[in-house]
């Protein structure tokens, strides 16, 4: 999901949330970010939060990825079991830009890094 408006600046300061990635060189495990991009939680320092869960023959059947949005913390299931939260610290935008309208976004990207 990327911000509709970038209240606090261009990727990363107003955020992203990846509720799914799926990458072929693990192909049964499923990833979600907490944040793929803030400013203070990015792969580019190191600080970033992610969460894999092994699925056996994951593309063999439909799953949902449910995102619960809160102003306390924002969580993510997979055919209605948690496997990741992201808390709200209550400090800036910096750690927090979660605090303006998003939009879905549904990609599908082939070779690179990731």
């Amino acid at each position: 999901m990327l911000p509709m408006n970038n209240t606090y600046g261009n990727r990363p300061q107003s955020g992203e949330i990846d509720i799914m990635e799926h990458v072929g060189y693990k192909p049964d495990t499923v990833f979600a970010f907490a944040t793929a991009y803030t400013e203070a939680y990015n792969h580019s320092i190191g600080t970033e939060k992610p969460n894999g869960k092994f699925v056996e023959n994951v593309y063999d059947d439909f799953h949902e990825y449910p995102l619960e949005w809160i102003p306390e913390a924002y969580h993510v299931y997979m055919d209605g079991d948690w496997f990741f939260t992201f808390n709200n610290e209550n400090k800036t935008s910096a750690e927090w830009p979660y605090d303006q309208p998003f939009f879905l976004i549904i990609n599908l990207a082939v070779g690179g890094k990731w």
